[in-house]
């Protein structure tokens, strides 16, 4: 555990049922901390399943606490919290208001009690960057200027692992290769990569961090490895994709410490789909 984190004893997350928050979670109560988690139930019959399962297994650690979608916010303000993380990467449609009103009170939060507070938002798709800073990310920046708490901007690429979210071109391959869908994707779908990264790689980067990360104010996490994109779209048999590096300068990049076996991962991802296809995905 990090020096920043062992001084952590109470951490709230909005988003916990998004892909990476819960993979953060996990993390964190197996490491002993208490844990509130804020959950914004899908409407994607599926993916509501896929939650619910999820919660379940966070469940189990008493370090867990969750809280509700319809009352998070009165339970959160009374609370003192060392740490927020805000979690929006999944691939399933949003209410944009409903998403800054979420932002808005996450940060009257962190404002009211001083808490640092860590987003994690993703750069998938041609370019979503634009339309967050267009939508959200400048509104942000805006308020930001005014705010005295420590907060931290993190940008991912393509991120893949066990639970991976329904509607991710990675899952609706998966489905496909396993037998699981007998749809098939759209050979007309643009799809477009940044970098692939592992959620074992992100997860310490975002768990294990020292104060001074806060200091760089927006980080994109990249991998290391220039043939990763092509073993990954390899495997799923995709053939026909673009290429968009992140191009950031070097003092916001940051590459994880560590690093998975790519193949490895791989088969084991389609093997979690394998493993779970009656009780998840059907």
């Amino acid at each position: 555990m990090s020096t920043a984190l062992k001084q952590c004893k109470h951490i709230l997350i909005v988003g916990v049922h998004q892909f990476e928050g819960f993979h953060i979670c996990s993390k964190l109560v197996e490491e002993g901390l208490l844990v509130d988690g804020v959950v914004i139930v899908p409407k994607n019959p599926l993916q509501k399943k896929i939650c619910e399962e999820e919660m379940m297994w966070l469940g189990r650690n008493a370090h867990f606490h969750l809280l509700e979608e319809d009352s998070w916010i009165e339970d959160a303000s009374k609370k003192q919290y060392d740490l927020i993380y805000y979690c929006q990467t999944d691939h399933q449609p949003i209410d944009d208001e409903a998403e800054k009103h979420r932002l808005e009170k996450t940060v009257e939060i962190a404002s009211l009690k001083q808490t640092p507070i860590i987003f994690i938002f993703s750069l998938e798709g041609e370019n979503p960057l634009e339309y967050r800073d267009e939508e959200i990310d400048s509104w942000m920046q805006q308020i930001g200027q005014k705010w005295t708490f420590p907060y931290l901007f993190v940008y991912l690429p393509t991120v893949f692992g066990p639970w991976q979210p329904l509607g991710h071109w990675i899952s609706n391959s998966l489905l496909e290769c396993t037998g699981i869908s007998r749809s098939k994707t759209n050979a007309n779908e643009k799809i477009v990569i940044r970098d692939i990264l592992h959620i074992d790689e992100i997860v310490p980067v975002l768990t294990e961090f020292d104060e001074d990360l806060f200091a760089k104010k927006t980080i994109y996490l990249i991998s290391d490895d220039k043939e990763r994109i092509k073993k990954v779209m390899s495997f799923f048999d995709i053939f026909h994709y673009i290429y968009k590096p992140i191009s950031k300068s070097e003092h916001h990049l940051v590459v994880p410490k560590t690093v998975e076996n790519i193949e490895k991962s791989l088969q084991e991802l389609k093997d979690f789909f394998l493993q779970n296809t009656r009780r998840l995905y059907t």
